[in-house]
């Protein structure tokens, strides 16, 4: 047990229980959510229903009914903790624990280390959160997933967050831990589409989310 762990049992704190990703998603179709300004132009709500949906930290405001809600910084936790009560979904799941969890059930799972796509339901592989929860749709046993909000360019959708990306993060970070996780998949035989408008992430075929919702992309 880590040493805050520890400290938050003695000081009588809820702490955030360890987990494992049950395979229960049975070869549904998941979508992922992600913070790029494109979401505003997206309709959430079509696809609810038509496949499990993980809200990657403040996208969860778009879609409160998400099946997860998924963080992995640490100040994000900070920032947002008093408005998690919003979230009406089945997991709070994170890879960086609270020591304390202020009353909410948070879910945690260990990283696999240096990016490392994950086939084990206690670790979550990716560097970016974006890239994690790729791995866990996959853990979870969809059969594919489709990605919304993945711009990597230009803010977010939102101005919730109280440190803003410094310039060229998205190129320098993100993209090309994206790049590998694309790898990835692509070895395990794991579709991952991405249908955000204007994205500039490239390293996943592009498609129109109205397509893959119209059965014009099979998936």
């Amino acid at each position: 047990m880590a040493a805050s762990d520890a400290a938050a049992k003695v000081s009588g704190n809820r702490i955030a229980s360890r987990w494992h990703v049950p395979r229960e998603w049975g070869g549904e179709l998941a979508f992922i959510l992600g913070g790029g300004s494109s979401l505003n132009d997206i309709d959430v709500d079509s696809i609810r229903g038509r496949g499990r949906v993980i809200a990657v930290n403040n996208a969860y405001l778009k879609a409160p009914w998400a099946d997860v809600l998924f963080w992995s910084d640490l100040r994000w936790w900070e920032w947002n903790w008093r408005d998690l009560h919003r979230f009406e979904g089945r997991y709070r799941v994170t890879r960086n624990p609270p020591p304390d969890t202020m009353g909410l059930d948070v879910l945690w799972l260990r990283g696999a280390g240096g990016g490392t796509f994950s086939t084990v339901p206690r670790k979550l592989g990716g560097h970016c959160s974006g890239a994690a929860a790729i791995n866990m749709a996959y853990l979870f046993g969809a059969r594919a997933v489709v990605l919304l909000g993945f711009d990597m360019r230009g803010g977010n959708w939102h101005d919730l967050h109280q440190v803003q990306s410094p310039a060229g993060h998205h190129e320098r970070k993100i993209i090309p831990a994206m790049n590998t996780i694309a790898r990835q998949v692509s070895d395990i035989g794991f579709p991952v589409l991405n249908a955000t408008p204007g994205t500039a992430l490239e390293c996943f075929p592009v498609v129109k989310l109205d397509d893959i919702l119209s059965g014009v992309v099979g998936i």
